[in-house]
């Protein structure tokens, strides 16, 4: 897009199609070097706030400057472009998940609604391109949307997902709050390693 009519209406039309459509984004800003060195600075903070006003859900900023009539940034779009593709294909251990959740719980307060407060067990990955990530939590309705994006935005920066749409899904380890039975899960094996057989079983891969 044209750094000096970043961002239109139709912008941020399309990016949300992409989105939407489980695709990473990349933004290239073009004709960058027209922008004077002394302002350019404040075009990026502008940028990247605009990005985080309208397109909260987009994990980063995942913008490349270029100028494509001195060729420049043009190496960097393409490894952009390769490092993207590669991240949205990438599956990350379920060790690395729950270390990063580990470390994100011991740093952050987590939702609490009264006397109830906001139990995250384990998380794992179900699936790729986008990633789907499943947490199993003691409450669905403690996770708000809100805290969500919170959470995405920290583990997006955590494993450099800037730019690749990230798929969540909640299931409640209290039997009273969904229909997953505890034969579900066989009491000897650890969470850690449920086999994707059983995802299967409780529908969340496809």
């Amino acid at each position: 897009m044209d750094a000096f009519s970043a961002f239109q209406i139709h912008d941020f039309e399309l990016i949300q199609k992409i989105i939407k459509e489980g695709r990473p984004v990349i933004i290239a800003v073009n004709k960058w070097e027209a922008i004077k060195d002394r302002y350019k600075y404040k075009a990026k903070n502008y940028l990247m706030k605009q990005l985080d006003r309208n397109l909260g859900e987009l994990n980063g900023h995942p913008l490349v400057f270029v100028s494509a009539k001195m060729g420049e940034g043009l190496h960097e779009l393409l490894d952009k472009i390769i490092l993207s593709y590669d991240k949205w294909n990438t599956r990350i251990s379920t060790g690395l998940l729950n270390n990063w959740l580990d470390k994100f719980k011991r740093l952050e307060n987590l939702p609490k609604s009264g006397e109830k407060e906001l139990k995250i067990n384990y998380l794992i990955q179900a699936r790729v391109r986008p990633p789907l990530f499943v947490f199993f939590v003691n409450n669905k309705s403690l996770f708000m949307p809100h805290y969500m994006r919170f959470m995405s935005r920290n583990f997006a920066k955590e494993f450099g997902m800037d730019g690749i749409p990230l798929r969540t899904l909640l299931r409640s380890t209290n039997n009273n709050e969904n229909s997953i039975k505890k034969s579900s899960i066989p009491k000897k094996q650890s969470p850690m390693k449920v086999k994707m057989e059983e995802l299967k079983k409780l529908s969340l891969i496809h």
